[in-house]
């Protein structure tokens, strides 16, 4: 039944994004002129680690936000994703555009110096085989940069809290609107109960990178949690949004 319900996550996630490809970000509702901003805020300090000529691949790109968000800072900008009608916007601003699965990332071993997963790793089925591609296409000092995951702990604290700022918020409502199926869009958003942190972290460290910075956070969900909450940085259990910067350190 895992490969059977794997292949249908990802099944799901190409048909869902095949088919809202003009309406992404419009539909989606949270890539605010701010998020932009502060995205690239974030970059802009990894591009100090790396150096201004770095190379940054954008795993489960979509409509290509973070290559955006990263005009100027690096060399080189490639996103990659599974649907390639949404890769077709994205060819447009990036140097390159990959469509692929990410369990098995066509690019030759240590060829990149950052790798950014945004808002991505809760439409996976199993994360690791991905971290495992991924440390091999990163150069030994190379980037990964995780962030806008639901974090599990937190989702389970605030169980009540999170269902009412779904239903208010009617983001699933919208994609049925646009023509996706619920069931299609339930497996592409395969762990939208959150991503387990520390079970994230640990698999990171078994692969061979280290973790050079961890918190959680409350910006980009809103206007409204971004006046209060701002930049400030959190445990797991006190905000939702996780963010994790590992380097890799070690190679196979």
């Amino acid at each position: 039944m895992g490969d059977k319900e794997k292949l249908s996550v990802k099944q799901a996630n190409k048909l869902l994004y095949d088919t809202i490809k003009d309406n992404y970000e419009k539909i989606d509702g949270r890539r605010s002129r701010n998020l932009l901003s502060w995205l690239r805020n974030r970059l802009e300090g990894l591009s100090i680690i790396v150096n201004e000529k770095s190379v940054l691949l954008d795993i489960g790109c979509g409509s290509g936000f973070v290559i955006k968000a990263a005009q100027g800072l690096f060399k080189r900008l490639y996103g990659l994703d599974i649907s390639e009608n949404i890769l077709k916007k994205v060819s447009q601003f990036a140097d390159g555009v990959i469509c692929a699965d990410v369990d098995f990332i066509p690019l030759k071993d240590e060829t990149i110096d950052i790798v950014v997963l945004f808002s991505a790793i809760h439409h996976f089925y199993d994360f690791r085989v991905m971290l495992d591609e991924i440390h091999h296409v990163l150069k030994k000092g190379g980037i990964l940069y995780i962030d806008h995951d639901l974090d599990k702990r937190f989702a389970k604290r605030f169980k009540l809290l999170l269902k009412i700022y779904r239903r208010v918020s009617r983001r699933k409502d919208k994609y049925i609107s646009a023509g996706i199926d619920e069931r299609i869009y339930d497996l592409a958003e395969f762990h939208s109960d959150g991503i387990d942190k520390q079970e994230l972290e640990h698999c990171l460290k078994e692969l061979g990178f280290e973790i050079i910075d961890s918190f959680n956070h409350w910006f980009g969900l809103s206007r409204f949690t971004n006046k209060i909450f701002g930049y400030k940085k959190f445990c797991s259990s006190s905000a939702p949004l996780l963010s994790i910067v590992a380097r890799k350190v070690s190679i196979e």
